[in-house]
């Protein structure tokens, strides 16, 4: 008598379950307030860029990003966080944080802030990072 054969059962395929990224920008004294929301991770991160980029266009003395409502963010998400930051600096904007999401906080802190320690946009420029 031969032993049944295993029974397998095919993978369930579950749909992404990630929060979307969304910007909605408000003008504030002295500059504009990005609020961002959702999940920022590879996939989104891009969409971030390209808003703060597009907002840096228009010159505001200050940029500040309302992370606050920030769910979930990995490296990509700090990455794109530290180029917008480089990008505001060429454009002679000072980047603002804040408020930020305890998850940002943790990844900032985690990575001993980041954002005193970048290199300058003229380190950037010499090596043709920046156009």
């Amino acid at each position: 008598m031969s032993a049944p054969a295993p029974t397998t059962s095919a993978p369930t395929s579950r749909p992404w379950t990630g929060i979307p990224l969304t910007t909605t920008a408000q003008r504030a004294p002295g500059g504009l307030v990005l609020h961002v929301s959702g999940e920022l991770d590879l996939d989104s991160a891009p969409t971030l860029e390209a808003a703060a980029t597009a907002h840096l266009g228009t010159l505001p003395s200050v940029l500040t990003l309302d992370l606050s409502r920030i769910s979930f963010i990995d490296c990509a998400g700090l990455g794109a966080l530290l180029r917008i930051s480089v990008h505001a600096s060429c454009s002679r904007t000072a980047l603002r944080l804040g408020p930020l999401s305890p998850s940002v906080a943790r990844l900032i802190a985690l990575t001993g802030d980041p954002f005193r320690t970048w290199p300058s946009p003229h380190w950037y420029r010499t090596r043709n990072y920046l156009a």
